[in-house]
């Protein structure tokens, strides 16, 4: 039988949805200062500063695929319409993945935070129940690596871009702040493992959607190699139940 959602499962699905709205603002807001900068700097660069009318119908048709069910799921995460809210995000997903060949700054991360907190919600919702534990070691495990594996990535691109392949002042306004976001998302992510290792209940659920959450941000500029890691272990941590005797 279907149960309704606490109130802490509340906080969980609005903490994801609220970073994906504001992980979509961050991205737009970036992207387009950039386009302005190279407008003003680069005249050269004119064709990369506008975006065609084709271009534009599919930039705001995403825009609104992630919002709408973002914003309802911020607001009310009681009422789950999982069918509406999948196959729109879906669809910004699509289209995020098919800008990003012309428009790096249209990434599907915050689709991908929208998804994450719809399938959380809909886990919650439903009571399915991954296993049972004295700790979520296996959760711990995941988050950990991953974390980890992501961390070790950011510092090498930072490195890599700083020092090896120097980048163009233009393109390192863009790419440095994601980079570090990049790393002080994995840190975030690898201290979170250690809270969900100590096996509290509801501390480890949102120590869990900490980890989805920082980790899916910290992949933004290393790409999504490692990212299923955390989140299986966060999906994972957040429908743990403490063993009973």
């Amino acid at each position: 039988m279907k149960q309704l959602m606490h109130s802490h499962h509340y906080i969980i699905v609005r903490i994801l949805s609220i970073s994906a709205l504001l992980t979509t603002i961050v991205y737009y807001a970036l992207a387009y200062t950039l386009i302005y900068i190279i407008h003003i700097n680069y005249p050269l660069f004119l064709f990369l500063s506008k975006l065609s009318i084709f271009t534009e119908v599919i930039v705001w048709t995403n825009l609104a695929m992630i919002i709408i069910p973002c914003l309802l799921l911020s607001l009310y995460p009681e009422e789950l319409h999982f069918t509406a809210y999948l196959i729109m995000l879906t669809i910004s997903a699509i289209l995020s993945e098919f800008m990003y060949s012309f428009y790096y700054f249209l990434g599907w991360y915050p689709s991908f935070l929208g998804l994450e907190a719809l399938f959380v919600g809909y886990i919650i919702k439903n009571s399915i129940t991954a296993y049972s534990s004295r700790k979520p070691i296996l959760s711990f495990i995941l988050i950990l690596v991953g974390g980890g594996l992501i961390f070790i990535s950011s510092l090498y691109l930072l490195y890599s871009s700083l020092f090896i392949y120097p980048i163009h002042n233009i393109l390192m306004f863009y790419i440095f702040p994601f980079n570090i976001l990049s790393i002080i998302g994995s840190i975030v992510t690898i201290i979170t493992s250690f809270f969900i290792y100590k096996g509290n209940e509801k501390s480890v659920k949102l120590s869990a959607t900490l980890a989805m959450l920082f980790s899916t941000l910290a992949s933004i500029i290393i790409g999504y190699e490692f990212l299923p890691l955390p989140v299986i272990g966060g999906i994972l941590a957040i429908v743990w139940k403490p063993f009973e005797k």
